[in-house]
């Protein structure tokens, strides 16, 4: 087998393209920011040892990597440690609102089937075409899109509750 060696700084900058949004998306996945960081740096360790590849290659094979990856991480610890409701809620009233979104968010993402948790990650913090999804997760292009819409409707009904839960509040 002939590995090929990356030309001058491409790997560099496929890295620092990449890399923020393949830990986002093992983040999601796996709940733990440390984790995410070991799959993340694995996925392109393993990357620079298999050689050069085109850049929306690259893009797919570590994102495909990073996924089987976590999973495994996943499964050896046997399940997945989401914040609960009242660790994620501290600072709420501290926070800003974008913050505050982003928990809201958080905690409608991890409410979702892990099916599901996946290729929002993948699409939102991964910032992935359904193409690439279909091809890092090994499910078809109607499977991904079916995936992403139960998803959608399950954010929404989620949101729209807690939303007017935090109002009922006030």
């Amino acid at each position: 087998m002939t590995v090929m060696i990356w030309p001058d700084g491409e790997f560099e900058l496929l890295f620092r393209a990449l890399y923020p949004r393949v830990l986002r998306s093992a983040h999601l996945m796996l709940g733990d920011r440390a984790s995410a960081e070991d799959v993340a740096q694995e996925a392109f360790a393993r990357l620079l040892a298999r050689g050069a590849l085109p850049s929306a290659d690259a893009e797919r094979w570590v994102f495909r990597v990073g996924r089987n990856l976590a999973i495994s991480r996943w499964r050896a610890v046997r399940r997945l440690l989401p914040l609960s409701d009242a660790e994620a809620m501290e600072g709420w009233e501290t926070g800003d609102e974008t913050e505050r979104r982003a928990v809201l968010l958080n905690l409608a993402v991890r409410a979702l089937p892990t099916r599901q948790q996946e290729v929002v990650a993948l699409r939102i913090y991964g910032e992935l075409s359904y193409e690439a999804i279909a091809t890092a997760t090994g499910r078809t292009l109607g499977a991904i899109k079916q995936e992403l819409h139960r998803a959608k409707l399950a954010l929404a009904a989620k949101l729209n509750g807690i939303l007017a839960e935090a109002d009922d509040a006030w």
